[in-house]
């Protein structure tokens, strides 16, 4: 049974306990959660009302001048998308579709935004670019809609995914594992992962548009399922040693298929990362990274109901 479905029975975590006893939170929180997991599509995150900021986060200590292995850590994508615009206006276009395919790597609701910038920034790239490929996921919807249908669309998508691969194994390399700062990453292989991604959550925001509430079907398990699979092969092409992003999504994708040991790992994985960062760096976690955190917890705080779920062979 999804997780959604089962939070609509409110299945308790044990004999004696209720559905918000059994997350040990408020009823605001468990509320929240609900939303998160019925009614929002894959690449949109909750925004919890209260949360740390800024230098809260890690009291007086200031931040170490020692970089982060995780290559994301320091990233702001709604920054990197205005840098991307910036950079289109001043003409260097491989630099802006580097930017913008980082930002909707790390959000992929930042495609709320106008999408021509992004598209001027594909034109002017080299053609076949790796890059730019994996960018033009996100704007053929934009440049089709006298001829969008779903098949086409995902059509699409399938055929960049796998001309991606197919020049990315006569490669040098098919990670970024050897990356030290962002300047470093192999920009291939990386686009091959984002490519990877943005498939998944495409395909997911294609079921929860036509059947929102269908959460029992066989089409509805199965689409979130094939997301989660290809999520994971991105593994791949991006490390989620380095790359908190993906931690986060595999994580993610494991809770949506109801996959409780994978998503219990992902999701620690995230939470226990970003901790690590503050308390023995002293980095100070930008709003993206809070709300991330926020969302694993959540996610997290669920789990004991699942594991019940899983004993009773009801999920």
């Amino acid at each position: 049974m999804p997780v959604c479905a089962l939070l609509r029975q409110g299945l308790s975590a044990g004999p004696s306990q209720g559905p918000q006893e059994a997350v040990q939170g408020d009823g605001e929180m468990v509320r929240l959660t609900e939303r998160m997991a019925e009614s929002l599509p894959r690449g949109v995150l909750p925004k919890p009302e209260a949360r740390l900021r800024g230098a809260a986060a890690v009291g007086n200590r200031q931040p170490s001048s020692t970089p982060s292995k995780f290559l994301d850590l320091d990233l702001v994508p709604s920054n990197l998308w205005r840098r991307g615009v910036a950079l289109v206006d001043k003409g260097d276009m491989e630099e802006a579709a580097w930017n913008f395919l980082l930002g909707l790597f790390m959000d992929f609701g930042l495609d709320g935004n106008a999408m021509s910038p992004v598209i001027e920034a594909i034109a002017g790239c080299e053609a076949n670019g790796p890059v730019a490929m994996a960018l033009s996921i996100t704007t053929w919807q934009n440049q089709n809609q006298h001829r969008l249908t779903k098949e086409r669309h995902l059509g699409f998508i399938e055929d960049v995914c796998k001309r991606l691969e197919s020049n990315a194994s006569s490669g040098a390399s098919a990670t970024s594992t050897t990356a030290s700062s962002i300047d470093q990453v192999n920009r291939s292989a990386f686009a091959v992962g984002a490519a990877k991604l943005f498939r998944a959550r495409i395909l997911g925001r294609y079921h929860w548009v036509t059947n929102p509430l269908d959460a029992h079907s066989r089409t509805f398990k199965a689409a979130h399922q094939k997301s989660a699979d290809i999520i994971n092969t991105a593994k791949t092409n991006i490390d989620p040693d380095r790359w908190l992003t993906l931690q986060y999504e595999l994580g993610y994708s494991s809770w949506d298929t109801s996959n409780v040991r994978k998503a219990k790992q992902w999701l620690q994985m995230v939470v226990k990362s970003l901790k690590k960062e503050q308390r023995e760096r002293g980095a100070v976690l930008n709003d993206h990274w809070l709300d991330t955190r926020a969302s694993a917890e959540q996610k997290l705080q669920m789990i004991p109901m699942m594991e019940q779920a899983k004993r009773m062979g009801r999920l």
